[in-house]
């Protein structure tokens, strides 16, 4: 009886390795038509970033991180992954992480982006992860000041100010 469960968890396993396997060649294959796709647009223009900037980049990630999880379930072998699904945390998690994404979204357009981006953040980590308000406070302002000077000073990107458009 034990050779039976030990067996059947093995099988598991596998079909979960060759779907992570699967999952990342899809990913490489769509990072890949992304950065095909930006070619067609300009990387660069008179000001700055093009709208082919992006979509380049976007890609490129999307395709380094589809190898790299088909590359670790392909050589790195686990003895025996235990798969598990906690129900109802985890369905009320995706949905209060959904309902802040859709927030952060409505919510663009009146705070602007940085504030707004600030704020998931912080809902993400106090509500969701569960950590405490500190922490998430100060990791919400890093995270919305990174943004702001990536897209604002280094890249010179306008994105909505919200009722900041006044100062």
């Amino acid at each position: 009886m034990a050779d039976s469960s030990s067996e059947k968890g093995s099988q598991l396993a596998a079909g979960k390795r060759r779907i992570d396997q699967i999952s990342g060649l899809i990913w490489l294959m769509v990072g890949i038509f992304v950065i095909l796709g930006s070619r067609d647009l300009l990387y660069t223009d008179e000001f700055g970033p093009g709208p082919g900037f992006f979509p380049f980049w976007l890609g490129l990630a999307v395709s380094l991180l589809g190898v790299g999880l088909l590359l670790h379930k392909t050589f790195h072998r686990e003895d025996e992954e235990s798969i598990s699904f906690s129900g109802k945390r985890a369905a009320l998690q995706m949905i209060a992480v959904m309902a802040s994404f859709f927030a952060f979204v409505f919510l663009i357009a009146k705070t602007g982006f940085y504030l707004a981006a600030g704020l998931f953040f912080f809902v993400l980590l106090w509500a969701v992860e569960k950590k405490g308000w500190k922490f998430s406070l100060a990791v919400a302002i890093i995270a919305a000041l990174a943004v702001w000077g990536i897209f604002g000073v280094a890249l010179k990107i306008e994105l909505p100010r919200g009722f900041f458009d006044s100062w």
